[in-house]
């Protein structure tokens, strides 16, 4: 289901019913030593890309609370947390296992991005430095702005312009329905909020490096800025 912006996401989005709890635990045979409110950020974290004081504030509110026992319990997973103040969000991640051997991944949502996906986070992580030093913090794009971004280099050489097109779609969507970058922005139709978690997990150091080797394996791909990115 796509994440969708609207007035009430500040509670809505986190409500839970109220949940009684076993004597002993949560429920018949409960070992386990999270409360439910623990219990319910660690499953978030593991299920979703990230979570934000925007979209999930009740959760966002829980990992402030009890962030060591909830990265303690990530930690049992192979998993890392960041919790990053600046933006208001936080997202688990795949530990380095250092050696040849990855450790066991736990992470529901794939970290990994598809061709058209790389292109589209160079370009909003860099439009989304440019609104947040200019003074902007919630940040806002046009699905127009996105198609006539990645148009130019899926229609050029294409031979079927209507799969270019759907490819160009999907690449949206996905940003949209998995990976939760933009946010659907409820009554206005092809608008999105830019989720600040693009900022936190991909530094301007970090994009600039994925841009020059998209752009050394696709020397006809589209720019992702006219101006120079600078680290913020």
């Amino acid at each position: 289901m796509d994440n969708v912006l609207t007035a009430n996401d500040q509670t809505a989005s986190s409500e839970a019913p109220e949940h009684e709890p076993f004597l002993e635990g949560l429920f018949e045979g409960d070992t386990g030593t999270l409360d439910y409110e623990q219990r319910r950020a660690v499953t978030t974290l593991v299920r979703k890309r990230y979570v934000s004081e925007v979209t999930d504030a009740e959760i966002w509110n829980d990992i402030l609370e009890h962030e060591d026992v909830i990265r303690s319990s990530l930690n049992n997973l192979f998993l890392t947390l960041t919790v990053d103040k600046r933006y208001d969000v936080a997202y688990a991640q795949q530990a380095p296992s250092g050696s040849a051997n990855p450790f066991p991944n736990a992470l529901k949502q794939s970290a990994s991005l598809k061709r058209e996906e790389t292109l589209l986070i160079i370009y909003l992580r860099i439009y989304y430095h440019q609104q947040f030093a200019s003074g902007e913090t919630n940040v806002f794009v046009d699905r127009e702005d996105l198609e006539n971004y990645l148009d130019p280099l899926f229609n050029k050489d294409a031979v079927d312009h209507v799969a270019a097109k759907d490819r160009v779609a999907k690449a949206i969507d996905e940003m949209t329905s998995k990976q939760g970058y933009l946010i659907k922005v409820a009554g206005q139709s092809g608008r999105y909020r830019v989720s600040p978690v693009v900022a936190s997990l991909f530094p301007l150091e970090r994009v600039k490096e994925l841009k020059e080797k998209f752009e050394a394996e696709a020397p006809e791909s589209p720019r992702a800025t006219d101006r120079e990115a600078q680290d913020e």
